[in-house]
């Protein structure tokens, strides 16, 4: 593995999660402490760490996510009180619009979100 082994780990797992890792470390003809180095090692990625820019688009997204939020409700509230028997339905093309800002506001969130994972 060419790394110096040093440092001791010990953890507690649960029994059925020590039985499936002795189990594939021995279908790869492995000792069990190669195995699990090598499944953490496979899953620790190095983070990349937010510019100032991401940072500020984060913002506005959250930003813009609360709006849409409120417009929602007020929507939701307006469509209650015609069940009610009170007020008028909001206008289909108003809900419309909404629904496409949420949809864009999500997209931009999880392209975002896609930067760190």
């Amino acid at each position: 593995m060419g790394d110096q082994l040093a440092d001791l780990l010990r953890v507690r797992i649960p029994k059925r999660l020590k039985a499936e890792a002795w189990a594939a470390a021995k279908s790869r003809g492995m000792e069990l402490s190669t195995y699990v180095r090598l499944a953490i090692k496979s899953q620790i990625r190095e983070q990349k760490a937010p510019t100032p820019a991401d940072k500020a688009q984060i913002v506005n997204v959250i930003r813009d996510l609360e709006g849409a939020a409120r417009n929602l409700n007020q929507l939701a509230r307006a469509a209650n009180q015609v069940m009610l028997g009170q007020g008028t339905m909001p206008l289909v093309e108003e809900m419309e619009d909404v629904a496409r800002r949420v949809d864009r506001l999500a997209l931009d969130a999880f392209r975002i979100l896609r930067i760190w994972a």
